[in-house]
């Protein structure tokens, strides 16, 4: 009578999925420090287990309670994340089936090749034999189109984060909206010829470029006072004062600085300072997110630094421009638009293109 063959245990590949597990209910805590002390039973348990033999009895229960642990945290008490039994549960089962379903379609790539034909589509329609002013129409459509893609990526990763998290990001948005508004406004000015006008003479409207990184900054501080954090770039005493100091500096500069019209010159150059001061300060406090972050979100808020630090950079060469030149307005503030637009906005969108992935995870 022929022997039947013993079956295999499945132990091993449930072993190695429980073990999965907790990686991946770890890496969906939004701080690093809070679970932190937990894991050392994670990083006891593998340094003794050689990965193909079964885990001891004590370690597999160990590793039970570790899990059955992360998922009271995570639905309980994370700060950021807002998780129910149910939803949780699908999320692991579907990142233990390596289901890629949640992989998200719209991406980087994808809003870049909307917004280039959306530009082209402007650029080819022959309503004008200018050139010249079918390329500065074009230019509003990709920044359109790229605003919306940020947005859109931005507030569809926020499904299962809590209120506050998302009332903080709807401040990013409204500045990422704004930041827009003010790139399509230097199209404006051009096409319209409004560069000699006292208000747009100094580098167009720059209040508007204030108004959203100031926006941006505020977001910023929300997220970053949710995870516990504190720093003197967080403070409203400190901020305001750090504004104050720049309008009482402009004012200054205004008086010394001989232009056409000072009034003007120095509002634009408060504007400028203002923006400087808050892309400084928004910096700070995404490096402070960035360090302390979990896995599900530093790639994207060090990409949001790098973004704030570049606009920092970037306002400080205009205000430098701005003090040399006089006055920026028709070949130079087009100029502008090319070089302070569409890095800044390419920025942007991988930021939430890389904040959509890491949290469809």
């Amino acid at each position: 009578m022929p022997i039947d063959p013993v079956p295999q245990s499945p132990i091993v590949i449930q072993d190695h999925q429980l073990v999965d597990s907790v990686v991946y209910l770890a890496s969906l805590s939004s701080s690093v420090k809070a679970i932190d002390h937990q894991m050392d039973t994670l990083r006891s348990v593998t340094s003794r287990w050689d990965g193909e033999s079964p885990l001891k009895e004590l370690d597999r229960t160990e590793l039970l309670q570790l899990a059955d642990w992360l998922k009271e945290y995570l639905i309980n008490s994370d700060t950021l994340r807002e998780f129910t039994k149910a939803s949780l549960d699908e999320r692991l089962q579907t990142y233990l089936r390596h289901d890629t379903t949640r992989t998200p379609r719209v991406s980087f790539q994808s809003v870049i090749v909307v917004a280039v034909l959306a530009a082209l589509l402007v650029f080819a329609i022959p309503y004008t034999p200018s050139l010249t002013t079918r390329a500065l129409l074009a230019s509003p459509a990709f920044l359109v189109v790229g605003v919306i893609g940020v947005v859109w990526l931005y507030l569809s990763s926020l499904a299962n984060f809590k209120p506050e998290l998302r009332r903080a990001f709807l401040y990013i948005c409204a500045g990422t909206v704004t930041l827009g508004i003010f790139f399509v406004h230097f199209v404006l000015v051009q096409l319209f010829a409004a560069g000699e006008q006292p208000l747009f003479r100094y580098g167009g409207f720059v209040a508007l470029g204030a108004c959203s990184i100031i926006f941006m900054y505020w977001g910023l501080v929300l997220a970053a006072r949710l995870l516990g954090y504190t720093s003197r770039f967080m403070s409203l005493r400190v901020y305001g004062a750090s504004l104050a100091a720049t309008t009482v500096l402009s004012a200054l500069v205004a008086s010394i600085r001989p232009t056409a019209q000072p009034a003007y010159f120095g509002f634009t150059f408060a504007c400028l300072l203002a923006l400087t001061v808050s892309a400084l300060f928004g910096a700070k406090v995404a490096q402070l997110i960035y360090r302390g972050a979990a896995a599900a979100y530093v790639v994207s808020i060090r990409w949001f630094y790098i973004f704030m630090l570049g606009t920092f950079l970037g306002s400080t060469a205009y205000e430098t421009a701005l003090l040399v030149l006089g006055h920026l307005s028709g070949a130079p503030l087009s100029a502008s638009l090319g070089l302070f637009a569409i890095p800044p906005l390419l920025l942007l969108l991988y930021t939430g293109h890389s904040f959509k992935k890491e949290t469809s995870r």
